[in-house]
């Protein structure tokens, strides 16, 4: 039997320390740039040996790695779950890798991007060891989920099923295509016939290099274009059959099929979102309406940049120091079954518990927002998955979050702060 608790700030110092949510939301798409840059100089390592590019092994080589690409983007939704498929990429990749990922030739850097990969999962490691610790801390959680919540509304539901039908109709399409080019490289290899073609142009950007191939000029990618001045010859395949183009002797998949496997882990990831993580996490809100239990008590009132409420501790009546922002909200009503719509930009213009008087503080030059008694259900861990209460309502309200909390100060944030510094405008902001 759970009772009400008041969040104080005491208590919320016990349960906030975790890894800023900020650099979950951006720390892939920096890796990302990083490891570009850490191994831009360095040899590309094409597939020089028809039997490796079209082995299966290269092929669930690449499947990781769009996952890890595609929590780039997942990252912006859900920090902490592109946080974590990114680092289980990152060991999936290494274990692929074995110990032929450690070679003689183990460049610069391949030793930068490793250690940015090792330092990335430690970092997810700290995060979810914060997140046990934050677990112990909530007293107010509420009780075990035992069986299945019914499911009376799942907004967009057609839409997200015509998305994950379309995303699997182009993997198994591109796998089709995949298996296909399998067997047609392995056959080519049989026939290819080597010639010494003439270098005609050279691209150091990208490390490519053009070559005359019976009077048609043809792009090939190299390792290092430094080492094929124009003039030079190079060794080029050719097809005579005429079935397939020529391919060079250091890439024999200038098509790049052999990393089919790449959009198809994107798209896995796509499907899995679309028809696992966002349904969990409405039924997880229903759930906690029906069944959360009294939670901890809270103030809250409407962040000025996000669609979303900040919560104050019960001892912080001034609002100074906000703990989180809950945000990716839906309206819930009687019962607290929910409704499919969503909040717009300025939920103050809507909202008919919003009070329209405000308090001014002395050191303040613009208005600061009401603060609303409420009740948070649910917040445990990341603090995803919240029903909020909003008990100062004439006839009560309550939000559902199915986001984890978040910095109130996001990027967004900073981004239009920042900007409307620079531009002189005023705005009715909350001025701390």
């Amino acid at each position: 039997m759970h009772t009400t608790a008041d969040l104080t700030m005491a208590r919320a110092q016990a349960w906030g320390p975790r890894v800023p949510t900020l650099v979950l939301t951006l720390g892939p798409a920096v890796l990302l740039v990083l490891a570009a840059v850490a191994t831009w100089n360095q040899p590309a390592e094409y597939y020089s040996d028809v039997t490796v590019a079209t082995s299966w092994g290269e092929f669930l080589f690449g499947v990781p790695i769009g996952v890890a690409l595609g929590t780039v983007l997942l990252s912006w939704w859900a920090p902490r779950l592109g946080s974590r498929l990114l680092a289980a990429a990152f060991v999936a990749i290494a274990l692929e890798d074995g110990p032929a990922g450690v070679a003689d030739d183990f460049v610069l850097g391949d030793w930068v991007l490793a250690a940015l990969c090792a330092a990335w999962v430690l970092l997810v490691a700290f995060d979810s060891w914060c997140l046990i610790r934050q677990r112990a801390a909530s007293e107010w959680l509420p009780a075990p989920r035992t069986g299945s919540s019914p499911w009376y509304a799942e907004p967009h539901r057609a839409a997200r099923f015509a998305l994950a039908a379309g995303l699997a109709a182009a993997i198994s399409f591109g796998l089709a295509r995949y298996v296909d080019w399998q067997q047609e490289a392995r056959e080519y290899a049989t026939r290819a016939m080597p010639i010494q073609a003439t270098v005609t142009a050279v691209d150091h950007f990208v490390d490519s290099v053009r070559v005359d191939v019976a009077g048609k000029e043809v792009e090939l990618f190299v390792n290092d274009s430094s080492r094929h001045p124009v003039g030079s010859t190079y060794t080029v395949y050719t097809d005579p059959l005429g079935r397939m183009g020529p391919y060079g002797v250091e890439d024999v998949d200038p098509d790049g099929w052999a990393d089919m496997g790449i959009p198809i882990g994107f798209g896995v990831l796509g499907i899995y979102v679309l028809l696992v993580e966002i349904p969990r996490r409405r039924r997880g809100v229903e759930h906690l309406a029906t069944h959360g239990g009294p939670g901890v008590r809270a103030l809250v009132t409407w962040h000025r940049y996000e669609n979303g409420l900040e919560v104050f501790a019960r001892d912080d009546p001034a609002g100074r120091s906000p703990l989180f922002l809950l945000g990716g909200l839906v309206e819930l009503y009687e019962g607290s079954l929910p409704r499919t719509q969503d909040w717009g930009e300025d939920p103050d213009d809507d909202a008919d518990w919003a009070d329209d008087d405000v308090d001014w503080a002395d050191d303040d030059l613009e208005p600061r927002r009401p603060l609303y008694e409420a009740r948070v259900v649910g917040l445990g861990g990341d603090g995803c998955l919240t029903v909020i209460h909003i008990d100062g309502a004439e006839e009560g309200i309550a939000l559902g979050s199915t986001r984890p909390s978040r910095d109130p100060w996001t990027l967004r944030t900073r981004l239009v702060r920042h900007w409307d510094r620079l531009t002189g405008r005023a705005r009715d902001l909350d001025v701390r």
